[in-house]
């Protein structure tokens, strides 16, 4: 099995957090990002 690192933003305002659903998609879920080999986590 691949390993996939990524990382993801979590805003939290007023005791809610950002997430997002897509129109093809059920669930909702929180932005995140794939980390290139090149950058770090902040870069990312």
């Amino acid at each position: 099995m691949k390993e996939i690192d990524k990382i993801v933003f979590i805003y939290l305002k007023n005791g809610k957090i950002l997430s997002i659903l897509s129109k093809e998609k059920n669930p909702y879920y929180i932005p995140g990002e794939k980390i290139e080999r090149t950058e770090t986590d902040e870069e990312t």
